[in-house]
């Protein structure tokens, strides 16, 4: 009998950019730079208004987006593949933040007042920062926004199945049953956004100064359930 071979593939090294690939934002550039580049297998329009690409503030590649939180944001048309239904997905990117500010939001589809779409946002005004896949229950990212000290930190949100996971730096911060919760088109022609959210009613909204870098959205897996290394370099193909 031959024997067997086993191979061990460290957690760090899962995913990348393949076809559960539906939007990855290297936030490379030149100083001050004014192109956002979408660099998944097929690559959609990225438009800005403001918003620039930072050499000197990066965690890879040449520069990270910089957003002042005074109507700086980048945005990319509606899309199916924002919409993830009942089925698994995986929002992860690299953050460095103070606090979010009043109703701010990192990354947002849709429109939490009207129960459609998700979005990274705080909590009301207690300073917790959360997940909200609408309308179900949020996932906590930060229980005080104090948490965001200014330092680079990977966020990561998974859906597998009926759970939802939200980790800091690869270590699981809460999870949460979204048994019988489906994320439904917000239908209005709302697109997916970076650094501004839409509230009806209330108009649009910023968060504070932040740099992101990194951000990936995968559709129709569940990256991680367990703890896990982030990846020490910018995924690739």
């Amino acid at each position: 009998m031959m024997a067997r071979i086993l191979f061990y593939v460290p957690s760090s090294t899962i995913g990348g950019i393949d076809s559960y690939t539906k939007l990855m934002l290297h936030m490379d550039g030149v100083d001050n730079g004014t192109v956002f580049t979408d660099d998944s297998l097929i690559p959609r329009t990225i438009n800005r208004s403001g918003a620039v690409t930072k050499t000197g503030t990066k965690k890879f590649g040449t520069a990270s987006g910089y957003f002042d939180g005074s109507n700086d944001y980048i945005l990319t048309p509606e899309s199916t593949h924002w919409v993830f239904g009942s089925g698994d997905f995986t929002i992860d990117f690299w953050i460095k933040a103070n606090t979010l500010g009043p109703d701010g939001s990192w990354l947002n589809y849709g429109d939490g007042y009207l129960g459609k779409g998700w979005s990274f946002k705080r909590n009301g005004g207690n300073q917790k920062s959360t997940f909200a896949l609408h309308p179900a229950a949020a996932l906590t990212i930060t229980d005080n926004e104090s948490d965001l000290t200014g330092v680079w930190m990977h966020i990561a949100v998974v859906r597998s199945g009926n759970t939802g996971y939200s980790f800091i730096d690869g270590v699981i911060k809460d999870t949460v049953d979204w048994t019988g919760v489906a994320c439904t088109d917000p239908a209005f022609g709302r697109p997916l956004e970076i650094g501004r959210i839409w509230l009806t009613g209330y108009g649009y909204r910023f968060p504070d100064a932040f740099y992101m870098d990194e951000l990936r959205i995968s559709k129709g897996i569940a990256r991680w359930t367990e703890n896990f290394t982030p990846e020490s370099g910018p995924y690739t193909a």
